[in-house]
């Protein structure tokens, strides 16, 4: 059956001239043979989205990925190698949506594909739609990694421009304590912690402290998410330096 570029496919996605440069979604199919997706190439770029076909599953997800939409589809092979694949991405606290495509079925391979976080699990012969509404969940679940990350980034960025005395500070108040208890347990006035505090506020861009504290929780499950910090290690231990 002919791939169909439905309007329903990938409405999260911007269209071709609403993308800026180096935006473009891409669909990285894990295969040496360009035959078997050349129907969807072109619907994919009659979605704005482009395709990209490779021998070999691409290590280097693992250190590093393109901040732009992007799916895979991996060819389930004899070994589960497209299994492992999954597994070290999840390891390395990185991401990609992955789409496992299957000769023939098999409901113990697929039950731990869907576990490990695999977009979907098709076997040949499969119905094109369900292809393209796989890619489609596929982009929309990376378009909001990707934003996540960015968040996260942004975040951690106002966070570094803390000094050493504000990060103690901000670990003592996102935990709810008062401006007397932070300078009783800093060992500093309580007119010097209202002054980091208020510096640390504007840094931060936080609006208020309730923002404050979902900043510090977004920056702590962000990086243990991301198989990174947490915000334990990431916050200087408090009561560490003097007045």
């Amino acid at each position: 059956m002919e791939l169909v570029a439905h309007p329903h496919h990938l409405i999260a996605n911007p269209t071709r001239r609403d993308l800026k440069p180096g935006s473009q979604p891409r669909v990285i199919v894990v295969d040496h043979d360009e035959r078997r997706w050349t129907n969807l190439g072109q619907a994919l770029e009659l979605l704005g989205a482009s395709l990209e076909l490779s021998p070999r599953l691409p290590d280097h997800f693992a250190y590093g990925r393109p901040e732009t939409p992007i799916c895979l589809i991996v060819q389930i092979t004899p070994g589960g190698a497209g299994l492992q694949f999954l597994r070290d991405l999840n390891a390395a606290g990185s991401y990609a949506p992955v789409i496992f495509v299957a000769e023939s079925a098999d409901v113990a391979v697929s039950v731990e594909a869907m576990k490990s976080g695999a977009v979907d699990f098709l076997c040949r012969p499969y119905h094109d739609d369900d292809l393209l509404a796989a890619v489609e969940i596929g982009f929309a679940r990376d378009q909001a990694w990707c934003e996540k990350r960015r968040s996260l980034n942004d975040l951690t960025r106002h966070y570094e421009t803390l000094s050493e005395r504000e990060r103690q500070v901000m670990e003592h108040v996102v935990k709810g304590k008062m401006n007397k208890q932070v300078a009783f347990a800093l060992g500093i006035s309580e007119i010097t912690v209202k002054a980091h505090r208020g510096k640390l506020m504007r840094k931060m861009k936080a609006r208020s402290l309730p923002d404050l504290t979902r900043m510090a929780d977004a920056i702590a499950q962000g990086w243990l998410h991301f198989g990174e910090r947490s915000l334990a290690a990431f916050l200087a231990p408090a009561g560490q330096l003097g007045r």
